[in-house]
């Protein structure tokens, strides 16, 4: 009878899914499992979960690329400027077992854990399953001290500055796509209400459709949004900032004129980079071009 319930459960279940992850694997084991899948062309996130939570699927080679261009980075921003809860899904195969990140010879290991769920309050809680293949998660494991050891320019110590500067968001980590379709229907269990099209689709495009409108009402957004993203689009072009910098900048610094004021020391300890501390600095403390420099009044 628990049996009969849990596909009946799977068969009303509704996962959305961007077209052009139907070239993986993951989302024809999802099919396989009993859940809808609607491809549509997201602009935010690969699969919608629910009207709260989306996901990104990263391959192990696509989250070393995306980290070290800080495409990841900007994925991550937009998603949560959509959607209360983020997720990140680092699908592993065979050939990954462990596989060296760099950063003190850390590596990626299986590891019995629970599977991870996020609770109402944007939080992860742990749900046991009796199945075994459930309570496998992937985790990054080594015996360094991360906040000393590890090297900001390897994947390692670059998945770790992600982490600190986006703590809600979570990681989930699978050994390929049939343990992924697994952790996708651990996830929409705990989770409320099944994903809308409308609001999907428009998630993150500048059409201000129902379902966008829908999508800022519950999570914020308007002008205030706008400008947000505006003042970090400038911050970007600055000489010194990268991806990672733009983040920490953010979260470290209140307006211009406190970075305007922070050492060439400071701005190191943000960016973690003596040369882009040193070129940010030179570049905010610089005379303007005679085109932009102000003009004295003219007498009357």
């Amino acid at each position: 009878a628990a049996s009969v319930e849990l596909a009946a459960q799977r068969a009303k279940s509704v996962v959305i899914v961007d077209i052009r992850e139907l070239r993986a694997a993951l989302p024809s084991v999802l099919y396989g499992t009993g859940v809808q899948l609607f491809p549509v062309t997201l602009t935010v996130g690969d699969y919608v979960l629910s009207p709260e939570l989306v996901m990104e699927r990263k391959s192990l080679s696509d989250l070393s690329s995306s980290l070290n261009s800080g495409r990841l980075f900007q994925q991550t921003e937009a998603m949560l400027r959509c959607y209360k809860k983020v997720c990140i899904l680092i699908e592993l195969s065979s050939s990954s077992a462990g596989l060296n990140l760099g950063g003190g010879g850390a590596s990626i290991q299986a590891n019995d854990s629970a599977t991870a769920a996020f609770d109402g309050d944007n939080e992860f809680t742990t749900e046991h399953e009796a199945d075994s293949e459930m309570n496998q998660a992937m985790s990054v494991s080594s015996g360094i001290d991360l906040a000393s050891d590890v090297n900001t320019s390897s994947t390692l110590g670059k998945l770790v500055l992600f982490t600190q500067t986006f703590p809600a968001v979570r990681l989930v980590w699978a050994r390929g796509p049939h343990h992924a379709a697994q952790l996708i229907l651990a996830l929409k269990a705990v989770e409320r209400g099944e994903p809308e099209e409308s609001s999907a689709i428009a998630a993150g495009t500048a059409g201000g459709n129902t379902g966008e409108a829908e999508v800022q009402a519950k999570f914020g957004g308007g002008a205030e949004e706008d400008a947000r993203v505006a003042a970090l689009g400038m911050l970007r072009a600055m000489p010194g900032v990268t991806a990672y910098g733009v983040e920490r900048i953010r979260r470290r610094v209140r307006n211009l004129a406190q970075l305007a004021s922070l050492s060439v020391d400071e701005l190191e300890q943000i960016l973690s980079s003596r040369p882009n501390a040193q070129s940010l600095h030179n570049f905010l403390h610089s005379a303007p071009p005679p085109m932009l420099a102000p003009k004295a009044p003219q007498p009357r």
